[in-house]
């Protein structure tokens, strides 16, 4: 058996500590990842090695050279970046023995004989190495049959797709004519491109559910997870290279070290000073007098100035620290950084190597730091107090953030109009022309319009800004119109918390492009909709959108619309919403689609609808042959490359374009709308958002307990029916909350099912 460890990586989300060394050599208790793994590997009889190395690969064969492990290790460095599968073929062109994949910055104490045997026995193709973990969104969640069959693979889930805690360790076992599957020279994926390849043609691909320890360091909350998990005694068979204190040892100077610690090699300590528990202390550090470090990790090198505090911070090498420097929790300083004399390091802070911090400074939001990990984007939005959730710093970020994803080259930006979005909307437009991408402002616009921009101006992605109250929101979608996917939304997520930007030198920053002049092309759209005679209409707009209500208007007068006392429209402040008066009966915009549904469905069209539409619009499309696609937000069925449109479909997705819609069958049908409503039985269609007084991934459990099932594994509603209705359930992102549709026959029903299922679970509606 040959063995494969993946090392190439930049390890971006652990900057700055990877901005003067690569991952695999970021040390665990005072031990380099490489050595560790090494370690397992030769431990398990392996001693055909491969390195795949990429980013700084100096660095770790000179380790490799000098430590001597007594295997034969064999170095290969990537001219270009090759993905995961590419990487291992860049390794080993082919092979008659089975090759073992492992990551450079995972620690493990999994048997590897053991994971050998089940490969054997079960005579697998490839095999992939599975452990339970309590959160599994970090990762790729596995779905298996009993005998270790994988039926599929759910990447890095919100918690409403975490269909398990068993999760891709990204340990492999794989006989060597996979190799041939894989091309030579080609950015070549394990998950993206090779599990695929290996479903399709049916090959034995099976998982390993292994019992023991596994972590990963790619991020500094899993770095300190782990460090604390190997001190508890997590990781079996662990070698503590320096003094490890398990009793609490008080030296002849009074300064006391609290267990469990661990002190490197001619490391100084002075008097009264106050060390652990949980803390690393590197090789030849001097800590001073009446200092207190509690949970902290220091690399080799460092010096910390008398009466210094650090809590649950790292520091890498070479660092110093004068006196009276504080230094708080998740804070990070690299290599060579130097802190002046009472100074105070901010939570989540990031000290980039070799700045030098000025004697009695705050380091709060430098231009790297790390946001708090209760902001999350997903295709939901992002949301938080203006000022104190959100600086004006972070939107720019924001900004940085997506303009910062590979592909993405067009955005769009608009604002609600109020005053703080306004602000925060030219700041994201900030961010993004830094980043050397194509950025279109349209200013004051509605939510729903960003449909038609994205669509008109072929844009990838856009952002609309909005303030509710103290509220700011930051609402997305992707190419094509469509919500951005779940994959990207992740990108940007950890674009933002680690600072991973792209930076555009200055002949490459674009101008912001200035859109306000594109609503008379937004209003011409709306033009060529109505082809029919409405002037004989009595039609009138009630919205408390100043922008939105012109314009319709506008539009009605052009149209010789009276406004006098007929048909009564009723929209939303964002455009996304609607409801339509008519001989004082109100009609709901998902009565009103539904009911255009079906004369689109008998005419001969296909159908593209919200999720949030009406769940008997599948009935209708069945009826008449016809396919319906419906546009989830955030979910699995879509991804950046598809080429699915709403173009055609707009007046799904934007009630003004509904409106005109409607206005136009009227006409032509002669009919009024209770007239077109009569064609269709009665039902009402109920939106809520609840929210759990719960942890997001206990969401799941709570939605199965009350009965709801999915009705497919790609489904993302929990569904379950009762006498009088359907409920549909779907979990918003990593929140707490849920979307829940109820439809039944009347709205009074449809609010009785509402209020029985909030009961259920002590929700208030």
């Amino acid at each position: 058996m040959k063995a494969v460890i993946m090392c190439g990586g930049t390890g971006s989300r652990l900057r700055p500590l990877t901005e003067n060394k690569p991952k695999p050599m970021i040390k665990l208790l005072n031990r380099p990842m490489i050595e560790i793994i090494l370690e397992s590997v030769i431990a398990a009889g392996i001693h055909d090695i491969y390195l795949s190395l990429g980013y700084m690969a100096n660095d770790i064969i000179g380790f490799c050279e000098t430590r001597k492990f007594g295997a034969d290790i064999h170095y290969c460095e990537e001219a270009k970046p090759l993905g995961t599968a590419g990487g291992v073929k860049n390794c080993i062109k082919s092979s008659d023995e089975d090759i073992l994949v492992l990551s450079g910055d995972n620690v493990f104490d999994f048997d590897i004989n053991r994971i050998a045997d089940f490969h054997y026995a079960a005579d697998s193709d490839f095999t992939v190495v599975g452990t339970n973990v309590a959160d599994p969104r970090e990762y790729g969640v596995i779905v298996k049959d009993d005998d270790g069959s994988i039926r599929s693979f759910v990447e890095k889930p919100l918690w409403e797709g975490a269909f398990s805690n068993l999760i891709n360790t990204g340990m492999y076992l794989f006989k060597g004519k996979i190799l041939d599957l894989i091309p030579e020279n080609t950015f070549y994926d394990f998950s993206e491109n090779l599990f695929p390849q290996l479903f399709s043609e049916n090959m034995r691909f099976m998982c390993y559910q292994a019992d023991g320890f596994w972590g990963d360091i790619g991020e500094f909350q899993a770095y300190r997870k782990v460090t604390r998990d190997v001190f508890d005694g997590k990781l079996k068979n662990f070698s503590f290279n320096e003094t490890l204190y398990t009793d609490d040892f008080q030296n002849d100077n009074g300064s006391v070290i609290f267990t469990p610690c661990l002190i490197g090699k001619n490391t100084k300590i002075g008097k009264n000073t106050k060390i652990g528990p949980y803390c690393v202390i590197g090789n030849d550090c001097i800590i001073g007098n009446d200092c207190v470090l509690s949970g902290a990790i220091t690399g080799d090198f460092c010096e910390i100035g008398n009466d210094t505090d650090i809590h649950n911070a790292i520091l890498s090498e070479n660092v110093v620290l004068h006196e009276n420097t504080f230094v708080e929790e998740n804070a990070i300083i690299g290599f060579g950084a130097e802190v002046g004399r009472f100074s105070r390091i901010l939570s989540g802070s990031k000290v980039w190597p070799g700045k030098k911090v000025s004697p009695e400074s705050v380091v709060s939001h430098d231009m790297f730091f790390e946001t708090p990990d209760e902001i999350e984007f997903d295709a939901f939005g992002l949301s938080g107090k203006i000022f104190s959730q959100f600086t004006v710093s972070d939107a720019a970020k924001i900004g940085q953030a997506i303009a910062s994803v590979k592909g993405v080259q067009r955005i769009g930006v608009g604002s609600d109009g109020k005053n703080s979005s306004a602000i925060f909307k030219n700041l994201c437009a900030c961010g993004i022309q830094s980043s050397g991408v194509f950025c279109y402002d349209f200013e004051e616009m509605y939510k729903s319009q960003a449909y038609f921009y994205s669509v008109y101006c072929s844009l990838d992605a856009f952002v609309f800004v909005s303030v509710n109250g103290d509220i700011l929101n930051f609402s997305f979608s992707g190419k094509n119109g469509l919500p951005i996917s779940s994959r990207t939304s992740r990108l940007i997520n950890n674009n933002f918390r680690f600072s991973s930007f792209v930076f555009a030198k200055e002949a490459d920053c674009k101008d912001v492009y200035r859109m306000n002049l594109l609503s008379t092309v937004y209003k011409s759209a709306l033009q060529k909709t109505l082809t029919a005679n409405i002037s004989d209409m009595a039609v009138s707009v009630e919205c408390e959108n100043r922008c939105l209500k012109e314009l319709f208007e506008d539009f009605l007068n052009k149209n010789g619309c009276s406004d006098k006392k007929g048909l009564q429209f009723l929209i939303n402040e964002h455009g996304t919403n609607m409801y339509c008066i008519e001989n004082e009966k109100f009609y709901s915009g998902a009565k009103i689609i539904s009911v255009i549904c079906e004369i689109e469905a008998a005419a001969g069209n296909d159908l593209v609808i919200p999720e949030d539409a009406p769940a008997g619009i599948e009935k209708i499309a069945q009826k008449y042959g016809k396919k319906v696609t419906r546009i989830y937000e955030n979910s699995r069925p879509y991804t950046d490359n598809e080429s699915i449109s709403i173009a055609s479909y707009l007046w799904a997705f934007d009630s003004v374009f509904l409106c005109v819609k409607l206005l136009q069958i009227m006409s032509e049908a002669k009919m009024t709308l209770q007239q077109l409503c009569d064609l269709q039985e009665d039902f009402a269609l109920r939106k809520s958002i609840i929210e759990f007084d719960c942890e997001p991934g206990e969401v799941r459990k709570k939605i199965l307990a009350s009965g709801a099932g999915k009705l497919s594994e790609d489904d993302v509603f929990f569904v379950f029916e009762t006498r009088k209705g359907i409920v549909r359930m779907r979990q918003m992102g990593n929140s707490s909350r849920i979307r829940m549709l109820v439809e039944a026959a009347d709205m009074e029903t449809a609010k009785e099912i509402a209020v029985d299922v909030s009961g259920k679970f002590s929700l208030t509606d």
